[in-house]
């Protein structure tokens, strides 16, 4: 992701301290715990992690896309200085779409299979750009063109089951950015994609940032994706964020252990077949059953006892902060685990 000079001293997004919870068997429990972070204008900002640490309900719960009476949210959530917690069910509906968008994980599942595809992109652009029937078409194709999408003007009249899960991933994306938001949130857009069509949908996410300006979320569970799309990354946990960094400084040095285990767990070029694939034993607890210390300890090699006691984010640099307690005495470079 190149690297944008357009960014502002104001963040598009600004994120402190957000909490979710679910009712789950009639107790309220959390789920994302103290999330912090902000985005930049013209900046793109990685959530990573396994399944199930809390990427895709922080994506949605920013937009306030929960359902209310099976979740609450506290903190604050600021986007161009307006904070979303407050905000009426009216005013975030004029807000989705224009100052904020976000593209699903699954196209197929979020586009109606009753209309067609140059309906579905002309009716975001009718909502917030008060456009006739006319116009708004004519604009969805140009949103088609403007993806990629080969013969818009024609293929803006096929249906979805029509498209190929590529083309329906730009139908998407021609979705969200009709209307030009500033903040643009991608969650897992390239996981059923093959390679080639995910390098495809990446430039074009590139390209789209770059002329727009828009901020950008991008959430994955795939590290080799993130060092080609990220200016920062924030590793989630279990609901947490345990580390926060710039995107070169977390490869060349990560400061917590699940980071280092993901790095360690992505593939390398060829292999030996008598090497294993290094995998994180374990796997991450439900929300009813987060420990009460580092949530990450019970998969931890490096635990200890100071361990079972909560951890806040520790900062290492400016802009580099981790939750684990032993980041002084440990060494988690790629090229070594050591005690330093």
């Amino acid at each position: 992701m190149n690297r944008h000079s357009n960014q502002t001293s104001n963040p598009v997004l600004e994120v402190d301290d957000l909490t979710v919870e679910f009712k789950i068997r009639g107790q309220w429990t959390p789920v994302v715990t103290d999330v912090s972070f902000s985005v930049q204008q013209g900046q793109t900002l990685a959530l990573v992690g396994e399944s199930g640490s809390g990427k895709t309900v922080t994506s949605m719960s920013l937009m306030r896309l929960l359902p209310p009476r099976q979740s609450r949210a506290t903190g604050r959530i600021r986007f161009e200085g307006q904070d979303l917690v407050t905000r009426s069910a009216r005013e975030l509906n004029a807000l989705r779409g224009d100052g904020i968008s976000m593209i699903f994980q699954e196209p197929m599942t979020s586009l109606n299979p009753a209309f067609t595809v140059g309906e579905q992109i002309a009716e975001v652009i009718r909502r917030h750009r008060g456009l006739n029937r006319r116009e708004a078409f004519r604009a969805a194709v140009d949103a088609m063109d403007s993806v990629g999408i080969p013969q818009p003007g024609r293929r803006a009249l096929g249906y979805p089951h029509e498209f190929s899960g590529g083309m329906r991933q730009r139908v998407m994306i021609a979705i969200a950015v009709s209307c030009e938001p500033r903040l643009l949130i991608a969650d897992e857009p390239t996981t059923a994609l093959d390679v080639t069509i995910q390098a495809q949908i990446l430039d074009l996410l590139k390209d789209l940032q770059q002329a727009n300006g828009m901020g950008l979320i991008f959430v994955t569970h795939d590290l080799g994706v993130v060092a080609e799309v990220a200016d920062s990354v924030a590793v989630m946990y279990a609901g947490n964020i345990v580390e926060q960094s710039p995107v070169h400084e977390l490869f060349a040095k990560p400061r917590h252990p699940y980071t280092a285990g993901l790095l360690r767990s992505m593939p390398a070029g060829p292999r030996s077949g008598d090497v294993p694939i290094f995998s994180i034993s374990g796997a991450p607890p439900r929300p009813v059953d987060f420990p009460s210390g580092c949530r990450f300890a019970p998969r931890c090699t490096y635990g200890t006892t100071e361990c079972s006691e909560p951890v806040a984010l520790l900062p290492i640099t400016e802009d580099h902060t981790t939750r684990c307690t032993r980041v002084r005495e440990i060494d988690l470079r790629p090229e070594g685990t050591q005690y330093v």
